[in-house]
């Protein structure tokens, strides 16, 4: 059985329409949580990640992504996911991998589901209030003067 086979396997096994598709990617949505499952052959690995969310407007990137990085150390609250930013995407991450050989279908739906449920709350704690941006603002304009 090859590491796409045994993946698609796991899909089914979370909902029967789910397949890996030829590039080998398959989304999964969980309320407004979307996650995708990667399988690249050779990497032995299934790369599992959604979209946490964009720098909220009028933050300063550097301090945002500082927050969301301390959120990695240890990965305490991540439970041994990341997260990660893609400057292309505009995008925070939050990915985990599974080796294939060593996990199982309960295992992928194990791990899928704690994403889903890190995802929200990890947005909830990067996402500032009002006033938190409306110091932001002052603190940027200062630093200008």
């Amino acid at each position: 059985m090859t590491n796409t086979d045994t993946v698609n396997h796991w899909l089914a096994s979370l909902n029967p329409d789910l397949r890996l598709n030829e590039a080998g990617y398959c989304s999964l949505s969980n309320g407004d949580v979307a996650l995708v499952a990667e399988v690249p052959e050779t990497t032995g690995c299934c790369h599992l990640f959604g979209v946490v969310m964009p720098p909220p407007e009028g933050v300063n990137l550097a301090l945002w992504l500082q927050e969301a990085l301390r959120l990695n150390l240890m990965g305490r609250p991540l439970l041994g996911a990341w997260l990660a930013f893609d400057p292309d995407e505009n995008a925070l991450f939050l990915c985990q991998n599974l080796r294939i050989a060593s996990s199982t279908a309960e295992d992928f739906a194990a791990v899928t589901g704690t994403l889903a449920e890190i995802i929200p709350s990890v947005r909830d704690h990067l996402t500032p209030s009002l006033e938190t941006l409306a110091e932001m603002r002052e603190e940027a304009a200062l630093a200008e003067e």
